[in-house]
């Protein structure tokens, strides 16, 4: 589901701007509203901000901060977080470039520009989603780059996530995981996933991968581990062409 966030302090606009926003998600959404920046600061001082988008008035009249400042702060506490900035001053459109955001949107041209805006905002998320991995483990939410990943194992309750530079842990069964990370990993053995593109070589006897670490290879899973190598080779060699 997507957490929105509106930060508005005008009611008829932010009315605007939430029944506008509604009307384009097609997808599962729940939206918050925030008229002031302090408001909006009091959520994410303790945590990183919990919000897929923001749409972010640049005049707040009440509190202590812009919405540029605030978008400032977005940043440095969630940097997926994608911002839409909506303003009825054009004089912040190269300011609000001090920031990473996503869409500078007239208030003026809400009804043309926002659904575009958001259409935006939802694609970023997307790529975004391909590039990263998210989990949860003893109540801390991570989100890792999927290339780090070299492989995972289940051990008992837990599932070790071993990346480039470190291991992370998670509740969750590999079967499960495996469902967020296709098409560049495989199951390999029924204890264990590999990433595809660190595979360096395989067989029968098993898998070396890119760091020296060798893992197995069941007999159930090499034919299905051997498909996906190859269409890798395959796809590297077309890209080379």
């Amino acid at each position: 589901m997507l957490k929105i966030a509106i930060c508005e302090d005008n009611s008829i606009h932010c009315k605007q701007i939430h029944d506008l926003t509604c009307s384009c998600l097609q997808a599962a959404y729940d939206v918050d509203i925030y008229t002031s920046s302090d408001d909006f600061l009091a959520r994410i001082t303790d945590q990183k901000c919990p919000y897929q988008i923001v749409l972010m008035d640049i005049e707040l009249d009440s509190g202590d901060m812009s919405g540029i400042h605030l978008a400032e702060k977005i940043n440095l506490s969630n940097s997926g977080t994608q911002i839409i900035f909506i303003s009825q001053y054009l004089q912040y459109a190269s300011a609000v470039y001090e920031t990473n955001h996503v869409y500078f949107v007239s208030k003026q041209q809400m009804e043309e520009y926002l659904p575009r805006a958001l259409s935006a905002a939802c694609r970023k998320l997307s790529e975004l989603h391909r590039q990263y991995f998210c989990f949860s483990y003893l109540s801390r939410d991570y989100r890792i780059p999927r290339s780090d990943i070299l492989y995972m194992e289940r051990k008992l309750r837990n599932t070790e996530i071993h990346t480039k530079s470190q291991i992370y842990y998670c509740r969750d069964k590999i079967q499960d995981l495996i469902e967020q990370l296709r098409p560049d990993f495989c199951i390999c053995h029924k204890s264990f996933a590999v990433n595809i593109n660190a595979i360096h070589t395989l067989s029968h006897a098993g898998i070396e991968i890119s760091d020296g670490t060798r893992l197995p290879v069941s007999r159930n899973c090499y034919q299905s581990t051997k498909d996906a190598f190859a269409l890798l080779l395959l796809k590297s060699q077309n890209e080379d062409l």
